[in-house]
């Protein structure tokens, strides 16, 4: 479908010939800023008690999240409506698919007093909203929505909030905002429904009050009850509140059945009887509400089978008829309910397109748009959306026929064959899951198990799609050690056959390859910008003409552990950049800009401002996470430690990170630098880097804090060398600094290094009682909290919900694993056993640590 390039702006001064959308913005996640109110966690909209717990959500059709930035997400399925750059893209969405504009919620029942806030909440919303309406050419409007309401307070809640709004908020200034005939107009909803009973004279009283404090008067649509003739569905059979709609409102906007059809005509034929029995000589516009479907099972707790997909949408068939019975009867404006309503799944703008992505899960249910066996691209009711408002834009009929039938047709749902192992893609899923849980049992599980079967670069993609898509789910019964082993095989497949999950891929990176930041044997860095925010690219030089093998797999090693790492002192990784203009830098790691630089760069810059023991604790609980997750990250220095705006340390760069095994069957040569690395390291053979390791090159870490300077700054990397290999005793960087005996350290600190340099590996402290050990100095922390974007964010992999799965080639390839034979390979005679060469070559041991040993020895 052609969907114009630049559709012409919506005009605010009419409501007439519009499509307009109904915008939720209900949906909150931790640090969208102040607490809703005291003790809530964060979460609106999305999950039961606000828990993010898996076992009942409040929404029923999953938000398909692969055209979100990184900064919009979080480590579980979800956005954000807070967030100006999502506002911008919900808004852009309207203008490509020629939507004029949003009717934006504003809850009553959020407006008493004692929830302000709430209101501060909502007022960052609407200022989000009218950033991008007016930005993108759209319109909106203030929709007062009265469910669940007490009626006690009422008038004088809304009173108090309109007035905030036209005098300090200046709303009525906007340019977008949208008026009818000079007036602004203002949506109330749920008036009268089930759940609160408002008397005709209280909604006399509100309409008043909306016209006597609004300069000029307001234009008010009332979306009343959908039994809003009769009270047949609804309690209230008041007849005086007939008269109260069809006298106060200027437009009537019935609220969504499943006949939507049927009613329409009742509708418009009532209004028309009703204003010639009575001789009243005013207009009532009928602008009436569609949509696209329901699903409220478990919005409504679960409570019936019934409730999961209640209002089929039918491949987009029950929404078109909605709009060609509105056109026939000469309908100029339409309300779309909604925009964004993942809760009821009335949703417009793009969801799960095929059940295999949803979370797999026995406690609660949800669709995607298979549901009624029709494969759609994600987008499908945008498009639908798209052509109705355009027929409405040039006063066109809408036909009876579905434009998009015939490709409706062939993206029917294919039966998989007979011959096929799986029916359905669900039990595909479960049934490699199953596989894949008896194959982590396994001792004999290794890289050598994947160089022994002629796998395939086909099925090795197939595979690490999977795997990444079960690290990902928040909802199998998968214990965390089985979760450590998936791991360890994903990165296995990864440095065997130099893939990484397709969903890694990250478009749209604007970076000027000509202005490097930094630079070094692997690439350079470079501040780039994607979706209007700062990034920082890792830009991976390979050339084509030589060999490139080791590097390769170390960076699909590098790319696979940190996606999966997600915690406050961690970088968060944003995906992958392939990089197509450029003959050398082929690919590029994406992650937040972070504008403090590293902790020795901060600590230069911030003598004063800075809480080095506050910095220090947070080295230590990123270290013990990594190590938790069963990680080490093998090159732990102050450089590799990066501070974000809120003033935290966060651990990077894990191109020489392994994931830990407790009996590793051959030593893997990991790269360490030198200066950093603990004695065992450099001083026998066939030792891998271990968390003893990292705990070693943390005690060197608070040295760099305290100090400073690096460890053995006054040595050279051979000096360094010299002194292992010689076997001085007690050797720390503490001891060798000729002004050690002067810097001021916290005694803390200064026993805490004490006990990381210690020589035997086993008496140094394990990071989880580092962790202890700061948290029993109860600092005082008056940093700010953590923003999203900072420091929990999901990557961008989460995202790749349009990537598809061929469940029996994977079911096939986790087969080839199970039965190939683990003898050593000819990848791993040629290569090193398990050997890891890093993508950052400067400086820094691996694979060759024993050949320097041995030439130091022959030196001294």
């Amino acid at each position: 479908m052609d969907v114009p390039e630049d559709p012409s702006r919506a005009d605010p001064t009419t409501i007439q010939d519009k499509f307009l959308v109904e915008y939720m913005a209900i949906y909150t996640c931790p640090g969208d800023g102040e607490p809703i109110w005291p003790g809530h966690q964060g979460w609106s909209g999305w999950y039961d008690e606000h828990i993010p717990d898996m076992e009942q959500p409040l929404f029923d059709i999953w938000p398909d999240m692969s055209s979100y930035s990184p900064s919009e997400l979080y480590p579980v399925p979800g956005v954000t409506n807070s967030l100006n750059e999502q506002m911008h893209l919900h808004f852009r969405w309207m203008r490509e698919h020629e939507v004029d504009g949003a009717l934006l919620n504003r809850w009553a029942s959020n407006l008493v007093v004692g929830r302000e806030s709430i209101v501060k909440l909502c007022d960052g919303i609407l200022d989000n909203v009218r950033a991008a309406a007016e930005k993108e050419g759209r319109v909106f409007a203030i929709e007062y929505s009265f469910s669940h309401t007490p009626t006690l307070t009422l008038l004088d809640d809304l009173t108090r909030d309109w007035k905030h709004l036209i005098h300090d908020k200046d709303l009525l200034a906007s340019s977008s905002y949208l008026r009818e005939n000079g007036k602004p107009v203002i949506s109330l909803i749920y008036f009268g429904d089930r759940q609160t009973v408002h008397s005709p004279g209280l909604i006399r009283l509100i309409v008043a009050m909306f016209r006597s404090v609004t300069p000029g008067g307001v234009y008010i649509i009332g979306i009343l009850p959908s039994g809003w003739k009769s009270g047949l569905t609804d309690p209230s059979k008041n007849p005086e509140l007939i008269d109260v709609w069809l006298s106060e409102f200027d437009a009537i906007g019935p609220n969504i059945t499943p006949n939507n059809r049927e009613r329409m005509q009742g509708d418009k034929d009532f209004i028309t009887a009703w204003l010639a029995d009575r001789g009243v000589g005013r207009k009532i516009d009928y602008i009436p509400t569609v949509y696209p479907g329901e699903s409220v099972y478990n919005y409504d707790g679960a409570d019936s089978e019934s409730d999961i997909n209640i209002t089929q949408r039918d491949g987009g068939r029950f929404l078109w008829k909605q709009l060609y019975s509105a056109s026939r009867l000469g309908v100029r404006t339409v309300i779309g309910v909604s925009w964004d309503d993942f809760q009821l799944g009335r949703v417009f703008i793009p969801a799960i397109p095929t059940r295999n992505l949803l979370p797999q899960s026995t406690k609660f249910r949800s669709l995607a748009l298979d549901a009624d066996g029709y494969d759609l691209p994600s987008d499908w009711y945008m498009r639908i959306v798209s052509l109705a408002a355009r027929a409405l834009h040039r006063r066109n009929i809408i036909p009876e026929l579905f434009p998009l039938e015939s490709e409706l047709r062939d993206n029917t749902t294919p039966r998989l064959p007979s011959s096929n192992l799986f029916a359905n893609a669900s039990e595909g899923h479960e049934a490699c899951v199953s596989v894949l849980i008896d194959l982590l049992g396994e001792e004999a599980l290794s890289k050598r198990r994947l160089t022994n079967i002629d796998l395939g670069p086909g099925k090795a993609q197939l595979l690490a799609d999977f795997l990444s898509k079960v690290l990902d789910s928040t909802s199998l019964p998968i214990s965390h050690t089985k979760m450590e082993r998936i791991l360890l095989l994903l990165s296995h497949l990864a440095q065997v056959f130099n893939v990484f999950p397709v969903s890694y891929e990250l478009k749209g990176v604007d970076c000027d390859l000509n202005k490097p930041l930094d630079g070094g044997g692997f690439g350079n860095v470079y501040k780039a910008v994607h979706k209007d925010q700062a990034v920082c690219v890792k830009a991976i030089r390979i050339y084509e003409q030589q060999s490139n093998e080791g590097r390769l797999r170390a960076l699909s090693k590098e790319l696979v552990l940190w996606a999966h790492l997600f915690h406050v002192n961690v970088v968060p990784f944003y995906g992958v950049w392939i990089i197509e203009s450029s003959p050398s830098l082929r690919i590029g790691i994406v992650s937040p800009w972070m504008e403090n630089g590293n902790l020795s760069n901060y600590l230069t810059n911030n003598t004063e401002g800075a809480s080095r023991l506050l910095l220090v604790s947070d080295v230590a609980s990123g270290l013990e996470f990594l190590h938790r997750s069963g990680i080490v990250h093998a090159d732990l220095k102050a450089a590799n430690v990066l501070v974000s705006s809120t003033g935290r340390a966060m651990l990077t760069d894990f191109g020489a990170s392994h994931v830990a095994r407790p009996n590793p069957t051959t030593a893997t040569h990991a790269a360490f630098t030198f200066h950093w690395a603990a004695p065992e390291l450099l001083k026998e053979d066939d030792v891998s880097p271990s968390q003893a390791s990292d705990v070693w090159a943390f005690g060197c870490v608070i040295y760099e804090v305290v100090s400073g300077k690096p460890p053995f700054y006054m040595w050279t990397t051979v000096q360094v060398m010299h002194k292992w290999v010689r076997g001085d005793k007690g050797l720390t960087p503490l001891k060798a600094d000729p002004n050690g005996h002067t810097l001021q350290v916290d005694e803390p600190l200064r026993k805490l290094m004490k006990q990381c340099w210690n020589h035997n590996k086993q008496r140094r402290p394990r990071s989880e009682e580092i962790v202890r050990l700061f948290s029993e100095l109860k600092l005082s922390d008056n940093r700010p909290l953590p923003t999203v974007d900072n420091s929990a964010l999901t990557a961008t992999h989460r995202a790749g919900s349009h990537i598809r799965i061929d469940y029996d080639q994977v079911h096939h390839a986790l087969k080839l694993i199970h039965e190939a034979p683990a003898e050593e390979s000819s990848y791993e005679t040629e290569n090193g056993r398990d050997a890891v060469n890093s993508v950052d070559d400067v400086n820094r041991g691996g694979g060759k640590t024993r050949r320097w040993r041995q030439v130091f020895k022959d030196w001294f």
